[in-house]
């Protein structure tokens, strides 16, 4: 399951300083993830869209949704009882 909100969006924020510093693996992991493709400056949420692939979702707002802790539990629960439409990529 993915990690408590609060987790991810320190994530987030180490990303976009460590990105702000010039780190390399902080500057591979956006040219991996492009957070959008315009080339303004880039805002939290973006580094919160380059989370979320890093975490197997295609978007913030899906993680963010398994990732809150009544979802988190609900899909546990239900991924437990229909073991055949769990795959390694998530739900199939």
């Amino acid at each position: 399951m993915p990690q408590t909100l609060d987790h991810l969006s320190r994530a987030a924020r180490r990303l976009q300083k460590s990105h702000a510093a010039g780190d390399s693996d902080a500057l591979r992991r956006l040219r991996l993830h492009p957070p959008r493709r315009d080339a303004g400056a880039l805002k939290l949420a973006d580094y919160l869209h380059v989370i979320a692939p890093e975490n197997g979702f295609e978007s913030w707002p899906k993680l963010k949704f398994a990732a809150e802790p009544e979802m988190a539990a609900f899909l546990a629960t239900w991924a437990e009882d229909h073991p055949e439409r769990v795959s390694e990529g998530g739900i199939v």
